[in-house]
Order: structure tokens, then C-alpha cells, then sequence
């Protein structure tokens, strides 16, 4: 490769800028080990036959729905880890394969295709990329730091400045422990359906640390959750300073186990605020019946995450309300960045599904008639 950077470095990058692309990673040089090439990039040691090539592109598609649009336009990079290209390499194979049964008519318009997959690839990598970034912001009225961050997709934050889109807002909130960077796994979901996300840090060093006192409303956590509504509305203030071209009266709130309880506590005080809400093992505050919210909560089978009596709502109340509660056989730390990738595919999966059914648009109805999923599907899980 021309320049300073050479594949397995332009590799690293894609995958760090655009996470649903898929990465192949080609070289006659040397072979690289595992630790060397990025994460879930697969290696075609070189020379290798077109049958080769040909078994990668039809590899089963990636599980992860989330990227599925992705994934139509043909998820996959060619690159080559030594200087040069691969092409003269790809078109000395495709002309030896007279012998192997192939004319060379067939053998070009495999060639032809290839090309055509990587200038596809190229335009959806730009379309689809996602940008993130972290705010670090100071309430003068509380004297707190408040640091976010913030995914969108590029192209739908295009539109939004142009006045053709008005951006979906997600807000995240971490749970007890979890850094507010360990949810990009939903932020991405999120990002890739055209919405602002907003992943607030609530906690800081010098906050109390979190008591359970029985007996006493939410286990005496009522000021904990006030906290975080102050972050949450400070935030949301500031936004609109930043990104006026969204929609900030229809909010998704999101949360992990504490997180969750303050997204679950949030839209109970800001009803008008709010239309979706995702959980993921929240433990303390019973859910909002309101019909006009759609609600979807991850459950763990953590046997030391135990959710309190009369928070989730009777299986009645969920057919009634729409609500979807989804039964999962992971561990409660596995609903972050710290879960295995087939716990938070799955999760992603279900999520693109969920929010597939509710549109974003004011004036698309919500559907309660068809809860989404009971249960999660069968394994192998991790």
C-alpha cells in the first residue's frame, strides 16, 4: 500500500471507525497471529485459490441484525498487510483458472463482481459510519462535571443539519460500577437507526456509595435517582445548544440495573417526555403502566441480582401496556461492553427488532397486541 500505513493498520482503523464491517486481511509476506489482527477479522494466507475467495464471500451472514443493512450492501474489505495490491495477484489466479474448469468470461465477471463489492463496501462504510463522541460538560448550578457520550450516524446528522431529519434521542444511563463508555454495543443499535444517542456517566468518585436500605421507598435510593434526573435534564439542555435538529419530546430512555431504574424513574416523573423505554435488570422501580410508552427490559438469570416484589408488572399488565419482557440466560454483568459477543448480539438483535416495531416517527402508532418475545430463543450461549 501507497503510504505510511499498511493493511493490517488500515484494518485496525476500519474497525475502530465502522464496527459492523467486516474484515479480511490477505498476505503472502508473513502470517500474522491472532493478537495482531483486529477483532473478528478473519486471514487468507497468500497464494490462495479462487475457491478460497469464493468459500469467504459466502461464509454464513453475521448474527448481529443490528448491521443488517450493512450487511446488504456487502459487508467485507479487502486488505492487503504488505505493500502492493491484491489485484494483479487476484487477476493471476482468475486467468490460471482455464484449467480448473473455468473460461474467463465466468472467471472476469468474478472479477468484475469482487470490484463491484468493494466499491460497495466503500460507500456503505462512509454512509454507515458512526461517529462518537465524548462532552465533557460542567453544571455551574450543582458545580458537576457531567460527561457524555455521544454516537450518530453521520449521514443522518447530515440531514438533520440540512433540515431533511429530525434525530430520535436515546439516553443511557450506567449502572452501578459500569463506566457510561461500556454501552457503545447498544449505542451502536441505536446510532445505526438514524437516532442521537446521549450515554451519561451519573456516577462520580466522590458521589456516596449506593445503599440498600429495606424497607424504605426505591431501598432509600430516592436520591440517587433525583441525581440522575438533574443530569439527565442539565444534559438534555445542552444538546439542544449543540443539536437543535432533533427531537427532544419523544425521548427512548435507556439504563442498565441501577441505570435502568433511573430511565424507568425518569419517564415516571416526565411522562410527556417520554415514548420508549429499554431496561436491562432493573431492580428497584416498578415499571410505568402508561399505554403510550413502549417498553422493552432484558432480564438476567443472575441468581445475586434478585429483582424487588412489585416491580415488573403481572403478565396481564404487559399484554395490556405492550410491554415486552425478555428472559435471558445471562449474567447481570453481561448486559455492558463486558459481556461475551453472543450475549450482546443477541441483545442487539433483539433491540433492531424492537425498534423496527416502533417507528420514530410522532405520528406512528404503537402497536400493544403482539408482545415481541417471551423468552430468548434457544443457545448455545455462552
Amino acid at each position: 500500500m501507497p503510504g505510511t500505513m499498511d493493511g493490517l493498520r488500515l484494518a485496525e482503523v476500519v474497525r475502530k471507525r465502522w464496527p459492523p464491517v467486516a474484515l479480511l486481511v490477505t498476505t503472502g509476506r508473513f502470517r500474522p497471529q491472532n493478537r495482531d489482527l483486529p477483532e473478528d477479522a478473519h486471514f487468507l494466507p497468500k497464494p490462495y485459490m479462487l475457491g478460497d475467495l469464493k468459500a469467504y464471500l459466502g461464509r454464513p451472514r453475521p448474527t448481529n441484525v443490528a448491521w443488517q443493512k450493512v450487511a446488504d450492501f456487502g459487508n467485507l474489505i479487502l486488505s492487503g498487510a504488505a505493500p502492493g495490491s491484491m489485484l494483479p495477484r487476484l487477476i493471476t489466479i482468475l486467468s490460471s483458472t482455464r484449467t480448473r474448469g473455468w473460461n474467463m468470461k465466468r472467471a472476469f465477471a468474478v472479477l468484475a463482481c469482487v470490484c463491484l463489492l468493494a466499491g460497495g463496501l466503500y460507500a456503505a462504510a462512509s454512509k454507515w459510519a458512526i461517529r462518537h463522541e465524548t462532552l465533557n460538560l460542567f453544571d455551574p448550578v450543582r458545580q458537576r462535571p457531567v460527561s457524555v457520550d455521544v454516537a450518530v450516524r453521520r449521514d443522518y446528522e447530515r440531514k438533520a443539519d440540512d433540515g431533511y431529519w429530525k434525530l430520535p434521542v436515546a439516553i443511557i444511563s450506567n449502572g452501578n460500577t459500569v463506566k457510561n463508555t461500556e454501552y457503545s454495543f447498544l449505542e451502536n443499535v441505536f446510532a445505526a437507526r438514524g437516532y442521537l444517542v446521549a450515554s451519561i456517566e451519573q456516577d462520580l468518585p466522590s458521589d456516596p456509595p449506593l445503599m440498600t436500605r429495606v424497607g424504605l421507598p426505591y431501598v432509600g435510593r430516592i436520591g440517587v435517582y433525583e441525581r440522575s434526573e438533574a443530569n439527565i435534564l442539565f444534559v438534555l439542555g445542552q444538546l439542544k445548544k449543540i443539536q437543535p435538529h432533533a427531537n427532544y419530546d419523544h425521548l427512548t430512555m435507556v439504563g442498565h440495573s441501577n441505570g435502568g431504574d433511573v430511565a424507568m424513574y425518569f419517564a415516571k416523573e416526565h411522562p410527556q417526555m417520554v415514548s420508549k423505554i429499554i431496561t436491562l435488570d432493573n431492580l428497584r422501580v416498578p415499571f410505568v403502566l402508561n399505554k403510550k410508552m413502549k417498553i422493552l427490559s432484558f432480564r438476567s438469570s443472575d441468581p445475586h441480582f434478585k429483582t424487588d416484589p412489585g416491580v415488573l408488572p403481572t403478565p396481564e399488565q404487559a399484554k395490556l401496556d405492550g410491554i415486552d419482557i425478555v428472559k435471558t440466560p445471562f449474567q447481570h454483568t453481561w448486559l455492558s461492553d463486558r459481556g461475551p459477543e453472543e450475549a450482546k448480539e443477541k441483545i442487539q438483535a433483539t433491540l433492531d427488532k424492537f425498534l423496527g416495531k416502533t417507528a420514530t416517527s410522532d405520528l406512528s402508532p404503537v402497536a400493544t397486541d403482539n408482545p415481541l418475545i417471551a423468552k430468548m430463543g434457544p443457545g448455545p450461549y455462552p
